[in-house]
């Protein structure tokens, strides 16, 4: 993953007008397009509770279940963008800066255990230049042992084509029980919680060229309002 700067170093008039249209003709053709502010540089650190208020993104919000439920409230009460390094984390104490660079993460849900699920989504246009996704999360999941797989703290990545069906074979999840972890996932265990502090993923999404899909990112609270699941978020 890496990011692309353009420099144009004009000596005349006449190679900047060429340098303007060759600028142009790039930008409108789509061989630098991307999914808009994907690492949030775009948005200040502040607290974003409507739906539309981070660019590129749409926020919305639901109350924890053990039942998928479709039927999302636009905005959240618990949705931000911070700059790194946070400090006074419950359990980790300080989240470092990303490992994907840059300085503003989001964060979805606080450390108030109110049975507050938060989700994050941007729809955009698989192309040669964003056929690769890096998502880089850490999490605290409060709970350990205390539910099942359902009612407990979690967090997913889900990805779905531009039909709105899951593309199962990219859906990330996991929950504080131990049980419900994917195989291979290491936590660090504090007195009944299970935290990461930062880890990276890699989506490739070359198969998709040229459609369009959603990336959807989601922390859910356990549904019984005795436990928080919080989760801090970049991407490029």
């Amino acid at each position: 993953c890496f990011k692309i700067q353009v420099y144009f170093y004009l000596e005349s008039k006449p190679m900047k007008k060429i340098s303007l249209i060759l600028f142009s003709f790039i930008f409108h053709s789509g061989v630098f397009s991307q999914a808009v502010n994907i690492d949030f540089e775009a948005s200040s650190p502040a607290t974003y509770s409507t739906s539309n208020a981070v660019s590129g993104w749409t926020i919305s919000s639901q109350t924890a279940t053990c039942t998928n439920s479709n039927s999302w409230t636009p905005g959240s009460p618990e949705f931000s963008i911070l700059a790194t390094p946070i400090i006074s984390v419950p359990y980790v104490g300080t989240i470092s800066g990303s490992p994907l660079g840059g300085n503003n993460v989001a964060r979805l849900n606080y450390t108030s255990a109110n049975s507050s699920r938060t989700k994050l989504a941007q729809t955009f246009s698989v192309n040669s230049t964003n056929a690769v996704l890096c998502c880089a999360f850490a999490t605290v999941l409060e709970g350990n042992n205390s539910h099942i797989c359902c009612e407990a703290t979690s967090y997913s990545f889900l990805f779905k084509d531009q039909a709105g069906n899951v593309m199962s074979c990219y859906t990330f999840s996991s929950s504080a029980n131990p049980g419900c972890m994917p195989v291979g996932m290491t936590y660090t265990s504090t007195q009944g919680a299970s935290w990461i502090n930062w880890l990276v993923k890699y989506f490739d999404l070359s198969p998709f060229l040229n459609s369009i899909i959603t990336l959807e990112v989601i922390s859910t609270d356990c549904v019984n309002s005795d436990h928080f699941g919080t989760l801090f978020f970049d991407a490029q």
